[in-house]
């Protein structure tokens, strides 16, 4: 029972996922061909805006770092957004309208960690005052990381732009909910365990359900999911 979702990256594992994978996406995408699209979705990008025909659940995603091949190339996003199980969308901005309610969906899809901090910057996402402001990225943030490495992140949390009520990044693969002022910062994590972290086993995977007026996030944990053990040996002499 909700208006739209967002993906916000990594939904294949590898560049050039097989054809069993794709078939997979796309016949679980599908199931979203069952509900109504109750929304007026446009989309803007290079100071162009256009509107986007939608006959189901919208599905707003930008990719990964796992999905991301290059400038000159397309990924499996390309062929699912084609496919119209799901809308990918990079550098831009989706607005979602109903009901004299509007949405602003912001997206930057992974970038080379390097170049993240430059990316963001020369991008400069600008909110918008009479919506509810959204921000998906896929990046790694210093905050996070054990190693201080611009190859592994130059971002950190300051660094985010002001005024978006949730920012959301799907790098990281646990849950993790933080207020950084009167934004939210939120890590949906992964839908199973995917690394040999300690955070991976001790909490649970689920789906993030935000409602844009209240601006409150309830966490749903998957019924039924892979469990990981993980556990920590210290060996002296």
């Amino acid at each position: 029972n909700v208006d739209f979702c967002v993906l916000a990256g990594d939904i294949f594992d590898e560049p050039v996922p097989s054809h069993t994978s794709l078939f997979k996406s796309i016949n679980s995408f599908r199931i979203a061909k069952k509900a109504v699209n109750k929304t007026k979705l446009k989309i803007e990008k290079n100071g162009e805006i256009t509107d986007l025909k939608c006959d189901s659940l919208p599905i707003l995603t930008i990719h990964g770092n796992h999905e991301f091949r290059g400038k000159e190339f397309k990924t499996a996003l390309d062929v699912l957004n084609l496919a119209g199980v799901l809308v990918y969308f990079h550098a831009g901005k989706i607005t979602v309208e109903k009901d004299n309610e509007k949405v602003c969906v912001f997206g930057l899809g992974a970038v080379p960690e390097k170049k993240a901090l430059e990316v963001l910057q020369y991008w400069a996402p600008k909110t918008e005052s009479d919506a509810c402001n959204l921000m998906l990225l896929h990046q790694g943030f210093k905050d996070f990381m054990a190693i201080d490495d611009d190859m592994i992140a130059t971002l950190s949390l300051d660094d985010l732009p002001k005024g978006f009520d949730l920012i959301i990044n799907g790098h990281l693969h646990w849950y993790n909910e933080q207020k950084l002022g009167e934004t939210t910062f939120l890590l949906p994590g992964s839908t199973i365990s995917t690394s040999i972290k300690k955070l991976e086993a001790e909490k649970p995977k689920g789906v993030c359900f935000f409602d844009t007026k209240t601006k409150q996030i309830t966490f749903k944990p998957f019924p039924k999911q892979r469990k990981m053990f993980y556990h920590k040996t210290n060996f002296r002499e």
